[in-house]
């Protein structure tokens, strides 16, 4: 078999293999804390108090999250409310911030094993470790949770700093 077509096809199951983990989530309307937490971000935000992003009490006080739920807040929320569908648009958000994640375990994971391996064993490495991070069963809760936000971008910003 052809390596373009080797390699689309497992890109293709990977895809799936994630859809397939996380769509009971993506499919749900808004879990527990999640209206406390997006509430908690309005109300920092919207007052212009200094430190916002320290503010947020049901947050833990994460800055990350605050961030990137406030940005998400300007994106989605029509006059400061939150729809039904929202909730899903805002765990796709959370799910793209984890493919961005899981390439950089990827390429974190071939530059830390290419000196040893060679480039073919440490892209293979690489690319399972970025497709096992994605449909991990301990991932999806975390990507599900809006107050879990925060750990999904420091797992990005992490994984890309390496």
């Amino acid at each position: 078999m052809p390596a373009p077509i080797k390699r689309l096809l497992v890109i293709a199951v990977c895809v799936l293999a994630a859809w397939y983990a996380h769509k009971p989530l993506l499919g749900a309307g808004f879990l527990g804390s999640d209206a406390a937490v997006l509430e908690d971000v309005g109300e920092a935000f919207e007052g212009g108090r200094d430190g916002a992003a320290w503010s947020v009490a049901a947050l833990d006080h994460r800055p990350a999250a605050a961030l990137s739920l406030a940005f998400s807040r300007s994106l989605h929320a029509t006059d400061s409310v939150y729809t039904p569908g929202d909730a899903g648009r805002l765990r796709l958000e959370g799910l793209l911030i984890l493919v961005i994640a899981a390439f950089g375990v990827r390429v974190a994971v071939i530059r830390a094993l290419r000196p040893w391996t060679g480039e073919d064993h440490a892209r293979a490495a690489g690319a399972t470790a970025g497709a096992f991070l994605m449909i991990h069963p301990l991932i999806v809760p975390v990507v599900g949770h809006l107050n879990n936000r925060g750990d999904v971008v420091a797992l990005a910003a992490s994984a890309w700093s390496v």
